[in-house]
C-alpha cells in the first residue's frame, strides 16, 4: 500500500487596493448603476467530461472587504447573467468559482483563498477540476463585464517503469522516493507564482519476496493538482535503493502548463536509460500525449509532435478535417521526435484539410521535406498537403527546405508549396509570411515538377484569395522547378485575387511560366499592390516551342488568355531581372506586357484577351499572333506603354521613336542615349519629345545620356502634360522651344540637371502650369507665355546652382525656397509670391529684403539678390 505525505498548499487572491473609499451597499450612497457579468462556461469540471452548471460568486470593495449587503456568496446557474447595483466611480473585484464534487480543495470567498489538501490519497479517478475568475473593474455607469473562467491548476503525474535487463535478474528494490520542487502559491489577480517548495512522496517498498525481473512491473503514477500560472517549472528527483546501493535520477525545469498534465517516468536500475518526460493535453475529456488540446471542434496546438499527430489523424479520418487549428506559441519542427526529420503534410487528396488554421501571429520554424526517390503525379507537398475550402492565416514560416524530385508527365504534376501543396475550393490565405532560409526545389534534370512555389503550389479551377502574403527570404534562397512556378503561387486556376503580396526570392524555371508572384495566372486574376524584387528566369524552354522564353514575368509568368479573360494589375511593380531563354539560345527581348506578365497560355483564339496594368489595356490584336496588342487608356485612346527602351516604338531607320504624339506611360525606369532616338528640340539633342500628349512616368525615372551640350535636354515639349516622373542626365530637364498648347508639369523631380524647366520660346495664348515638383538647379523661362504658375513646388540647389530668373508674368503659390536659393526679379514685369516660405520662414513684404542664408560652399547669399523690384508678396 502506498504511503503519501503531502504539505498544505494555499492560493491567496490579492485584491487591488487603489481605491480608499469603503462602500456599504446597505446605505444609499451616491448614484448606482447596473453592472452585468457574462461568465464563460467551464470547459470541464468532472472526469467524465461533463461541465459544471453552477457558479458561486462574491463582490469585494477596493479594500478587499466583502460587501455584506450583496448577501455573502450566492449560487447562480451558468445560463443566467449576474446583475448588481454598484456605485459609479468606485472600484470592485468580483470572484467567481466552480467546484466539482469531492475535489481535494476548497474555496473560501470570505478570505479569498483556495486551499488544496493532500493529506489524503487522490487517485487519478478522484481528480476534479477547479475554475475561477478574479475580475477587478471600475463602475463607469451601466455596463457589462465579460469574465473568463480559468483553471488555477495543472496536473503532474509521477511514476516509475521497471523493465529490467537480464543482467539485473534477481535485483530486489526496497525503496523508491520522488522529491519535487513545486510552485505553491498563485496570485489570482496577476498570475504570479511563489516557490519552489519541496514536496516529498514516499512509495512503499516492493515486497522482499518479489524478485525481478517481473515483466512490466510498474509503480502507478501519483496524481495531484499542481498550483501553477499559465506555465511553471518543476524539478523532480528519483531515488532508488536496494538496501546497499542507491541510484539517483534527476530531471529539472520541466514545464508544467495549465490545461495539460505532465508525466514524468523514471526507469529503475538500468543506468543507460534517461528519465522520460511527456506533456499531455488535458481538455474537454480528451487526452493525448502529442501536444494539442481539443475543445468543441477547435484544436490548440503546442508542439511539433502535436501537429504531426494531427496530420496522421486527418489522413486516417480519425480527426474531422473541418476543424479549427490554432497556435498558442512558436513551433519548431526540428523538435520532431519521429523516425524521420521529414514533415508529413496535413491533409491528403482523400482527406483534405477543410478547416481554419489560425497561427495567432506565431512562427513555425524549420519545415523540412526532402525526398530522394523521383515521384510521379501530384505529390501535394507542403506544411498542408491538400487543403480545400480552407483558411490559413496569421502565421510565419521561418526556414523552409523542400526538395522533391517529381517527374513532370503532363505539366500538372507536383503541387508543391511551403505553406500548402494544393489549395482547392474557395480558400483564403491571409497574413502569412515565409522568411529566412527558403529553398524550394522540384527538379530531375529537365523533368522537374510544375505548380511549385514558396507559399502555395497549385489547384484546379478554385477561387482563392491571397492577402498580405509575403516571402522575405535570406540571400541564397530560391524556388526552382520545371514549369508553372512562382514565389507566392505556382498555378492557381479559376479566379485568384492577390492583394498586398510581396516577394524578394529568385525564381528559376527550366521550361516555361516563371513569375515573381505566380507562375501561371488563372482566369480573370487580379493583382493589387503586389511587388517583387527577386530575379525571375526561364533558362531553357522546350525545343521547337518558340514561345516558352516569353513565358516569364515580374508578376505572372503567363496567364490563361482567352477572348473573355482579363488579367488585372493595380499598383504593382517588379525590380529584379526578368529573363527568358529558349532551347536554341534565343532570348525574349522585349518581353510581353512590359515584363509584368508573360505570354498567354492558349496560343490560339486569343484575339481580344486583355491584360490591364494600372488602367492601360493591352488587348491582343489577332489570333495566333503573340506580343502584338493594342494599347488603350481608360478613355479608349491609343497610348504608348514602356517598361524599358526596348518597349518604345522604332522608326524605319531603327532609331527609338520618342516623338510622343500619343499618350505614353512608363512602367519602369528607362535610360536612352540621345544619339539613338529620333527626337530633336531644334536646339540640340533630346531624349523624348512631348507634343500635345501626356507623358506619365508613374514614379519612374527617365535618363538621357550623351546629352551634355548647352541645349541638350531630357524632355522637349510644345505642350501637353508631363507628370509623375524623375528627369535626369542631360544639360536641361524639360525644355520648351515653342508652344502649341498649354503645358502642365506635375509631380516631376529634376535630378542631376543644370537647367530644370526653362524655355526659349512660347505663345502668349498658352500658359505653363507647374505643380508639386522638386526643382533643384537653375530655372528660367521666356516672356512669350500667357503666364507661368508654380504651385506647391520646392526650389533648392542642383548641380551647383540654386537660382531662378523668370522673364515673363509668373506666380508662385505655396512654394518653398531653400536657404541657399537666389532670385532675380529684374527681368519680369510681374512676379507674385503667394503664401511662400524661405528656409521655413514665410516671405512677407517686411522681411523680403533681409532674407538670405549660406550656400553649400559656405558663401553668404541674399534671396532677392538685386532687390524685390517688381515682386508682389501676398
Amino acid at each position: 500500500m502506498k504511503k503519501i505525505f503531502f504539505g498544505m498548499l494555499a492560493i491567496v487572491a490579492m485584491i487591488a487596493t487603489s481605491c480608499q473609499q469603503e462602500v456599504d451597499l446597505g446605505v444609499n450612497v451616491g448614484e448606482t448603476a447596473t453592472v452585468s457579468f457574462n461568465v464563460g462556461t467551464p470547459t470541464r469540471a468532472y472526469s467524465d467530461g461533463t461541465t459544471a452548471t453552477e457558479l458561486e460568486w462574491a463582490v469585494y470593495d477596493a479594500n478587499g472587504v466583502l460587501l455584506s449587503e450583496i448577501g455573502g456568496t450566492k449560487t447562480i446557474n451558468l445560463s443566467t447573467t449576474v446583475e448588481l447595483q454598484l456605485v459609479t466611480g468606485n472600484q470592485y473585484t468580483v470572484l467567481f468559482w466552480a467546484e466539482a464534487e469531492n475535489a481535494p480543495y476548497t474555496f473560501n470567498a470570505a478570505t479569498q483563498t483556495v486551499t488544496v489538501d493532500y493529506t489524503n490519497a487522490v487517485s487519478s479517478d478522484e481528480v476534479r477540476d477547479a475554475f475561477y475568475a478574479c475580475h477587478p473593474f471600475t463602475v463607469n455607469g451601466a455596463q457589462t463585464e465579460t469574465v473568463e473562467l480559468k483553471r488555477p491548476f495543472a496536473q503532474l503525474n509521477i511514476g516509475t517503469n521497471d523493465y529490467l535487463a537480464a543482467a539485473n535478474a534477481g535485483y530486489t528494490v526496497t525503496e523508491a522516493k520522488v522529491k519535487t520542487s513545486v510552485y505553491t502559491t498563485l496570485n489570482l489577480v496577476n498570475g504570479e507564482v511563489d516557490g519552489p517548495e519541496t514536496v516529498e512522496f514516499d512509495y512503499a517498498a516492493v515486497p522482499t519476496t518479489e524478485t525481478f525481473p517481473v515483466a512490466g512491473y510498474e509503480y502507478m503514477a501519483m496524481n495531484y493538482l499542481l498550483v501553477s500560472a499559465d506555465k511553471a517549472l518543476v524539478d523532480v528527483e528519483f531515488t532508488y535503493t536496494n538496501g546497499t546501493a542507491e541510484k539517483v535520477r534527476t530531471v529539472g525545469s520541466v514545464p508544467v502548463q495549465r490545461n495539460y498534465r505532465t508525466n514524468i517516468y523514471g526507469q529503475l536500475l538500468t543506468s543507460d536509460v534517461d528519465i522520460n518526460v511527456t506533456i499531455e493535453p488535458e481538455y474537454a475529456g480528451v487526452y493525448d500525449n502529442e501536444g494539442y488540446i481539443i475543445e468543441e471542434g477547435k484544436v490548440i496546438v503546442s508542439s511539433a509532435n502535436g501537429f504531426a499527430t494531427i496530420a496522421e489523424q486527418i489522413a486516417s479520418g480519425e480527426l474531422e478535417n473541418n476543424i479549427t487549428l490554432t497556435l498558442e506559441g512558436d513551433i519548431d519542427l526540428a523538435n520532431l521526435t519521429r523516425s524521420t526529420v521529414n514533415w508529413t503534410p496535413i491533409g491528403t487528396e482523400a482527406e483534405p484539410f477543410e478547416g481554419v488554421f489560425n497561427g495567432n501571429g506565431y512562427t513555425i520554424k524549420n519545415l523540412n521535406i526532402v525526398e530522394t526517390e523521383a515521384k510521379e503525379g501530384k505529390v501535394h507537398t507542403g506544411f498542408f498537403g491538400y487543403a480545400k475550402n480552407a483558411t490559413i492565416k496569421n502565421v510565419t514560416f521561418e526556414n523552409v527546405n523542400i526538395f522533391v524530385p517529381c517527374l513532370d508527365i503532363d505539366h500538372s504534376q507536383g503541387h508543391i508549396g511551403g505553406v500548402a501543396g494544393t489549395l482547392e475550393g474557395t480558400s483564403l490565405v491571409e497574413n502569412v509570411t515565409v522568411k529566412g532560409d527558403v529553398t524550394i526545389e522540384a527538379t530531375v534534370d529537365a523533368n522537374g515538377a510544375s505548380r511549385v512555389a514558396a507559399v502555395v503550389g497549385g489547384n484546379f479551377y478554385a477561387n482563392v484569395t491571397m492577402k498580405n502574403v509575403h516571402v522575405i527570404a535570406n540571400e541564397g534562397s530560391y524556388v526552382k522547378a520545371n514549369n508553372n512556378t512562382g514565389a507566392i503561387a505556382g498555378q492557381l486556376q479559376g479566379k485568384t485575387v492577390y492583394e498586398n503580396c510581396t516577394s524578394n526570392i529568385d525564381v528559376t524555371v527550366n521550361k516555361f511560366f516563371a513569375g515573381g508572384i505566380v507562375g501561371l495566372a488563372g482566369t480573370n486574376d487580379v493583382f493589387i499592390n503586389c511587388h517583387t524584387t527577386g530575379d525571375i528566369a526561364v533558362v531553357a524552354g522546350r525545343e521547337g516551342r518558340a514561345n516558352d522564353h516569353y513565358r516569364v514575368g515580374g508578376i505572372a509568368g503567363g496567364w490563361a488568355d482567352g477572348k473573355n479573360n482579363v488579367c488585372t494589375l493595380i499598383n504593382c511593380s517588379y525590380t529584379g531581372k526578368v529573363s527568358g531563354k529558349n532551347a536554341d539560345g534565343s532570348v525574349a527581348n522585349p518581353l510581353d506586357y512590359l515584363g509584368y506578365v508573360g505570354r498567354g497560355y492558349t496560343l490560339a483564339g486569343c484575339a481580344g484577351s486583355t491584360v490591364i496594368i494600372d488602367g492601360i489595356r493591352f488587348v491582343q490584336k489577332n489570333d495566333n499572333e503573340y506580343g502584338i496588342y493594342d494599347v488603350i487608356n481608360a478613355e479608349g485612346e491609343s497610348v504608348v506603354a514602356a517598361a524599358s527602351k526596348e518597349d518604345l516604338p522604332k522608326t524605319n531607320d531603327g532609331k527609338i521613336d520618342t516623338n510622343f504624339t500619343e499618350d505614353t506611360t512608363l512602367f519602369g525606369d528607362i535610360t536612352v542615349s540621345a544619339n539613338e532616338t529620333n527626337a530633336n528640340s531644334g536646339y540640340g539633342a533630346t531624349g523624348v519629345k512631348v507634343d500635345g500628349s501626356v507623358l506619365d512616368g508613374k514614379g519612374n525615372t527617365l535618363t538621357v545620356t550623351n546629352a551634355g551640350g548647352t541645349w541638350d535636354c531630357v524632355v522637349n515639349t510644345t505642350g501637353g502634360t508631363i507628370k509623375n516622373l524623375t528627369v535626369k542626365g542631360a544639360m536641361r530637364g524639360i525644355f520648351m522651344g515653342g508652344a502649341s498648347s498649354d503645358l502642365y508639369i506635375d509631380n516631376v523631380v529634376f535630378q542631376n540637371v543644370i537647367y530644370t524647366f526653362n524655355s526659349d520660346g512660347g505663345n502668349t495664348n498658352y500658359g505653363v502650369y507647374i505643380s508639386n515638383c522638386t526643382i533643384n538647379g537653375w530655372t528660367s523661362h521666356s516672356n512669350v507665355h500667357k503666364e507661368v504658375v508654380y504651385t506647391n513646388c520646392s526650389f533648392g540647389e542642383g548641380s551647383g546652382y540654386a537660382f531662378c530668373r523668370p522673364y515673363g508674368p509668373t506666380v508662385y503659390k505655396n512654394c518653398e525656397f531653400s536657404q541657399e536659393f537666389e532670385f532675380d526679379t529684374k527681368q519680369s514685369s510681374s512676379i507674385v509670391f503667394e503664401n511662400c516660405t524661405h528656409n521655413g520662414v514665410k516671405i512677407t513684404a517686411e522681411n523680403a529684403a533681409t532674407l538670405g542664408g549660406v550656400d553649400k560652399q559656405g558663401n553668404a547669399v541674399t534671396f532677392f539678390y538685386n532687390g524685390v523690384n517688381n515682386a508682389v508678396i501676398k
